[in-house]
């Protein structure tokens, strides 16, 4: 029963109407044009020049509508441009009336001097061989006027080297719908040891088949001339009292269904998808649907961790309520939003609410919020995080993530248990105290070295009387430097542990208040300036900071008239204690 051609009126609509879209070449014919001797052209014999001054040779460009035929010439400017030029004394449709005529350049588009179809300049040598052009089209049909079916025709066009091009179509694949329900797949190609499809003499029968739209195929215009995806006709014949009449193969195509076969195994297996697609969600479905022929989860595993298919009615299978099927469904949910309202938020919110909170949160940060602090948490926590950011309290996109944070490390402080920890009045105060007592509890074990590097450099505790130079005493003190500074200062504890030691240089007026953060190599027999930094490593709001020049010159004080003598000092005292040890 499988037809082998298309009725030529059939075929010829389909072409159109594939063209219109801008596929098999778009929706223009090419106007080709090739160089040619001007003598040769105009069948003129002459034995001079025709230009005295210019010698060389003139050139015609012969040009050919690839809608209408027609041939004529114009002048030739070079390999890329053509001159449209006035013929016979008349101006000619899209020239303009001047008479200095039109510069065309190549890919441009003209409308042709005779039929007046739009063409786009082509010149014959980059045609060769000719160019092919390929769209996948399928069609659903009534076999004998009772077997569904969808049969996927290759249609194509082939531009010959003059211009002139030719559609056809040609029978790919089919899924038919037996009588007995079971989902038949026919294919009427087969590849090469090259990988070409080729079509074959007739329909054969598969037993396994990947999805026809998703074939991949050659056409001239695709990146590496390889296409895949294509159209479907969404006018489906009536289905009544076809075997295709239950399947909702029609509301399917009709909502721009993609994954037709897939679909309709999908269907035979679980009847109640009909009932899903006649509610409106088909773009959901096929995001699920999606899933399964690219390979990433078998069919029953992605429908299964987006509906329930225990229930048949699409209020139970979404597990919404009925008013908010239809509306819910036009809002295109994609897979992840719904495998998450199935698993974590279907029965603790409203459709409507849920959809509200993804486009204002970043889904996998609602997950692990509702995985954290149950579902039921959630719109208090929201309400709590957007009370924050209109507060200026905590700024960007991803506040909830912030929050859960903050709850992280309140829990691996142990705390947690009271109203005002886990909703405080600042957020951000709340997580960097928390942050604080997490790195100072991290560092607790580097307290006493801190302590005694304190006592054995504070020779290097000095002010000028404007600047002062001042040592740590706690590695809170380094968090705390790194946070009002914005740089990474807060992690050098065990760095300053070890003897690269950090120095604060600070306003001799406010010593408590954090300014530039110098760092000192102590640990070998020389000393060594590291680095010297203030907010944001002297880059703040997109621009390049300078250090100041009174900063940089009391360190250069500070390290001649202070740092030397005291580290030689030192440092001669530790020998002489290492041989009095020997």
């Amino acid at each position: 029963m499988l037809p082998e051609s298309l009725p030529a009126s059939v075929a010829e609509g389909m072409i159109q109407s594939v063209r219109e879209g801008e596929a098999l070449g778009g929706p223009y014919e090419l106007l080709t044009y090739r160089r040619e001797s001007w003598c040769n052209a105009f069948d003129v014999e002459i034995g001079f020049p025709l230009d005295d001054e210019d010698p060389r040779p003139r050139w015609s460009a012969a040009c050919r509508c690839g809608s209408c035929g027609q041939e004529w010439h114009w002048d030739w400017q070079d390999k890329h441009t053509i001159l449209a030029d006035v013929e016979n004394g008349e101006t000619l449709p899209g020239i303009p009336e001047d008479g200095e005529g039109l510069d065309i350049q190549e890919g441009e588009n003209v409308p042709c001097p005779y039929c007046g179809e739009t063409l786009v300049a082509t010149p014959a040598r980059v045609l060769r061989n000719g160019r092919t052009y390929q769209c996948l089209m399928g069609r659903a049909e009534n076999l004998a006027g009772r077997i569904t079916s969808v049969i996927f025709w290759m249609l194509s066009r082939h531009v010959d080297p003059d211009g002139s091009s030719s559609c056809k179509a040609q029978p790919w694949a089919a899924v038919v719908v037996a009588p007995s329900g079971k989902i038949l797949c026919y294919k009427h190609t087969y590849s090469t040891q090259f990988g070409k499809k080729v079509f074959a003499k007739g329909w054969e029968p598969m037993t396994r088949m990947g999805e026809p739209i998703n074939s991949r195929y050659y056409s001239w215009e695709a990146c590496n001339f390889t296409m895949t995806g294509g159209f479907y006709v969404t006018d489906v014949p009536d289905q009544t009292g076809a075997t295709g009449e239950k399947t909702g193969l029609a509301e399917y195509l009709a909502g721009n269904g993609e994954f037709v076969m897939t679909y309709l195994k999908a269907q035979r297996r679980w009847p109640q998808l009909e009932n899903l697609v006649k509610a409106g969600w088909v773009y959901s479905l096929d995001a699920v649907l999606n899933e399964a022929v690219h390979g990433r989860l078998s069919v029953e595993v992605a429908l299964k961790s987006c509906f329930d298919l225990t229930k048949k009615k699409p209020k139970e299978i979404l597990r919404m309520p009925k008013a908010s099927v239809g509306p819910i469904g036009r809002q295109r949910w994609e897979y992840e939003t719904l495998k998450a309202w199935k698993a974590r938020f279907a029965g603790h919110f409203a459709p409507e609410s849920f959809r509200q909170m993804t486009q204002q949160n970043p889904l996998y940060e609602l997950e692990q919020a509702a995985e954290r602090f149950g579902a039921k948490m959630i719109p208090r926590i929201i309400a709590y995080c957007e009370k924050q950011q209109d507060l200026d309290r905590v700024a960007g996109e991803h506040v909830l993530g912030y929050y859960a944070d903050y709850r992280r490390m309140l829990a691996q402080v142990g705390g947690g248990e009271s109203e005002i920890e886990i909703f405080p009045p600042h957020l951000r105060e709340a997580h960097d105290r928390v942050t604080r007592m997490i790195k100072a509890e991290k560092n607790k074990h580097l307290e006493g070295r801190f302590k005694a590097l304190a006592e054995k450099w504070a020779a290097l505790e000095w002010s000028d009387g404007a600047i002062c130079a001042r040592l740590p005493r706690e590695s809170v003190e380094l968090v705390d430097e790194g946070k009002t500074l914005n740089h990474c200062v807060g992690g050098c504890a065990q760095t300053h542990a070890d003897g690269k030691i950090i120095v604060f240089i600070r306003h001799a007026r406010r010593p408590e208040r954090s300014w530039y953060t110098l760092n000192i190599d102590l640990t070998g027999e020389k000393w060594r300036e590291i680095q010297l930094h203030g907010y944001g490593n002297e880059y703040a709001h997109g621009k390049r900071l300078s250090i100041p020049r009174e900063v940089r010159e009391f360190v250069d004080r500070w390290e001649r008239e202070v740092l030397a003598p005291t580290f030689r000092q030192i440092k001669k005292e530790e020998r002489r204690k290492k041989e009095a040890a020997a």
